[in-house]
């Protein structure tokens, strides 16, 4: 996909300019057809971030729902659980539904700092981590379709999860996503993020 491509190019555009003592390139905007390919991404953008054996860096996240559990393959489970190795995440969502729960309970288990009903991520998604603020715009359909699904469902059972990855997960559509790399901004967050674990 396209998005690979410019990954690639903000990842080799971030590494220049660390080099150069400049930490502030243009921010990046990309866009991308569905869900499935935001998740993809965002797995892939933290992958691609050189860390430093023996540490664990602050990732922050800003969540309408807390989904990725739910249609988890091999592979991105294998990529997520490395993330979560690597990285002290806290995590936040808005959502507070019965499935909300059992996603912040299967998270916990891997030592993910993780809330859920918290007053965010109302017109974005955010990802920080070091300099770099990710905001995900989702389209209020699929917004609203998510809700619906989490807010009727008491359990994980009462979700067709195949139906309901098909339908709104791969549904084509338009995710506006921008990557910013801002020192204060991103400080900022990650102060927010954290207040809600004092």
């Amino acid at each position: 996909p396209e998005w690979i491509g410019k990954l690639t190019a903000f990842c080799e555009q971030l590494r220049k300019s660390s080099q150069n003592g400049n930490h502030s390139p243009q921010p990046s905007y990309l866009t991308f057809r569905t869900i499935y390919e935001v998740d993809t991404f965002l797995v892939e953008l933290m992958e691609r971030q050189t860390l430093t054996p023996g540490t664990k860096e602050v990732l922050c996240l800003h969540w309408n729902h807390f989904w990725i559990p739910l249609f988890l393959s091999k592979q991105v489970y294998a990529q997520m659980k490395n993330i979560v190795e690597y990285f002290d995440v806290y995590a936040l969502g808005r959502g507070n539904t019965p499935i909300d729960a059992w996603c912040e309970s299967f998270w916990k288990k891997y030592g993910m700092h993780i809330r859920r009903g918290c007053d965010i991520a109302g017109t974005a998604d955010f990802v920080i981590y070091r300099d770099l603020v990710v905001q995900v715009f989702y389209p209020r359909d699929l917004v609203e379709e998510i809700d619906h699904v989490f807010a009727k469902s008491k359990a994980i059972t009462d979700i067709d999860l195949n139906a309901f990855f098909n339908q709104v997960f791969e549904r084509q559509t338009c995710i506006p996503v921008t990557i910013t790399e801002n020192a204060e901004l991103a400080e900022q967050l990650r102060k927010q993020t954290r207040e809600y674990f004092i």
